[in-house]
C-alpha cells in the first residue's frame, strides 16, 4: 500500500518512480491513481482494477454505507454579509481549510477511506455568525479531541473558517448540532 501512495505522489509531481528523473506530466485525470483498488504502470498514465479488491481493503463502489464518511466544513456568514467580501474569497476560504484538515490528518483510516472513494466524497458545509462563535468552536472540537483546522488567513489575521477531518457522521455530527446549512 504504502508503495502505491509513494507511486502516486511522485506520479502527482512529475517524477518518475522508477528512474527519478523529471517526466512530461500528461494532460490526464487523476481518479485513477487515487483508489486504493487499482494499480498503475510507472508512468502513472495507465491502471488495472486489482485483482482481488478485498485484498486491498475496499468496499464494492455499489455498497453504500450505513454510517457515511463527511467532512464537515464551517463557514462564516458575516464575511458575506457585514465585511463584503466577494463570493469567491469566501469559497476559497473554505477549500483551504478542507484541504488543510484532510493532509494533517493524512493516515487516519477514516480519511484514506475518504479518499479513496473520491467520487462520493461527503462535504457539510455550515454557517457560523462571526469569528468569536467560530474561535469558541474551534476550542470546543479541540476539548473534544476532534482533529480539525481553523484557517486564519494571513497577513488579516482572520480566522474565516474551519473544516473537521473526514470522519463518521455518527462521530461527528453532534459536534455541529445547531448550526445550519451555509447559504
Amino acid at each position: 500500500m504504502h508503495v502505491y501512495w509513494l507511486r502516486h505522489s511522485l506520479c502527482r509531481i512529475g517524477v518518475s518512480p522508477t528512474s527519478a528523473q523529471p517526466i512530461q506530466p500528461p494532460i490526464r485525470n487523476f481518479k485513477h491513481c487515487i483508489t486504493p483498488s487499482s494499480t498503475m504502470s510507472t508512468d502513472c498514465t495507465s491502471h488495472q482494477p486489482a485483482a482481488d479488491s478485498a485484498a486491498a481493503g475496499s468496499a464494492p463502489a455499489s455498497a453504500a454505507p450505513t454510517d457515511p464518511i463527511v467532512q464537515y466544513v464551517v463557514v462564516r456568514k458575516d464575511l458575506l454579509s457585514d465585511l463584503k467580501w466577494p463570493m469567491g474569497a469566501v469559497i476559497t476560504q473554505a477549500c483551504h481549510a478542507s484541504v488543510a484538515a484532510v493532509v494533517a490528518a493524512y493516515d487516519d483510516p477514516d480519511v484514506k477511506s475518504y479518499l479513496g472513494d473520491i467520487d462520493r466524497m461527503h462535504k457539510v458545509t455550515l454557517a457560523i455568525n462571526n469569528e468569536s462563535e467560530l474561535r469558541a468552536l474551534s476550542e470546543k472540537l479541540s476539548g473534544a479531541s476532534v482533529s480539525h483546522k481553523l484557517w486564519v488567513e494571513q497577513p488579516e489575521n482572520i480566522a474565516t473558517c474551519l473544516a473537521a477531518k473526514p470522519g463518521r457522521k455518527s462521530a461527528m455530527g453532534g459536534h455541529f448540532r445547531g448550526l445550519k446549512l451555509f447559504k
